[in-house]
């Protein structure tokens, strides 16, 4: 059984970081919840594999 690996990314806009998903979808990630809106003005989405 594998084990599951989990991340976090982050991006200064949510356009820039739907890119970064997008791409590491291609990769076999997925999105787990939803994109959160952080205090610094970035943007982050925690990721599953």
């Amino acid at each position: 059984m594998s084990k599951e690996e989990n991340t976090i990314v982050s991006a200064e806009t949510a356009e820039d970081l739907k890119k970064v998903i997008s791409e590491m979808i291609e990769q076999g990630w997925e999105a787990d919840g939803s994109i959160q809106s952080n205090e610094d003005g970035t943007f982050s989405q925690k990721m599953k594999k």
